[in-house]
């Protein structure tokens, strides 16, 4: 509740409290003159403010203006509590976003670090992985080129025993034709 609140419920209980304090003293009180001989009645109660209306009126005036001043300080110091009150609150409500926006700008920056963390993490491993391809690509280039250059060796060395192989092949046959010629040779020469 705020303090304006609490100034207008509290001048509503002065004004029942000053009710009842009017009607206490007016119902014991009366307006009464002097003949000359004896004190008369005039009036009584309630109705003895509309006999003596100018000093009840004077009394309104003079009471109200000082009531007035009063009821207004009060009420602009009520109010100015209550403005210092809901700026407070403000500024409370304003540093607890700032705390709450801080709390989140760094659970942002921690999770973009996280992000870089496993982005250069991952582009490490990626690097890794590309070199060892590159390597393997590179022992397979050469376990190739080891393989090419073994078949030609091969080609050629089978090149070359095969034309050793025809060159015994015909060694052979003209030896052999040697010799069958001696020995047709040798028995035409016997018989």
């Amino acid at each position: 509740m705020n303090l304006r609140m609490a100034l207008i419920a509290a001048l509503m209980v002065a004004t029942g409290a000053l009710w009842k304090y009017l009607d206490g003293v007016l119902a014991v009180s009366g307006w009464t003159v002097w003949n000359g001989a004896e004190w008369g009645q005039v009036t009584n109660g309630w109705r003895l403010l509309v006999v003596a209306w100018p000093v009840a009126l004077a009394g309104l005036l003079a009471g109200g203006f000082v009531l007035l001043l009063l009821v207004g300080y009060a009420y602009r110091f009520a109010h100015d509590a209550d403005t210092r009150a809901e700026l407070e609150r403000a500024a409370q409500a304003a540093k607890a976003a700032e705390k709450r926006a801080q709390t989140a700008e760094q659970r942002a920056r921690e999770a973009l670090a996280a992000e870089w963390q496993r982005l250069r993490e991952t582009q490490a491993a990626v690097e890794l992985r590309r070199a060892e391809a590159e390597q393997m690509v590179a022992n397979a280039r050469q376990i190739a080129s080891a393989a090419t250059e073994r078949a030609a060796i091969a080609e050629r060395d089978m090149a070359r025993l095969e034309k050793r192989s025809k060159n015994h092949k015909a060694a052979f046959t003209r030896l052999r034709a040697k010799v069958d010629r001696m020995e047709a040779e040798q028995g035409e020469g016997h018989g």
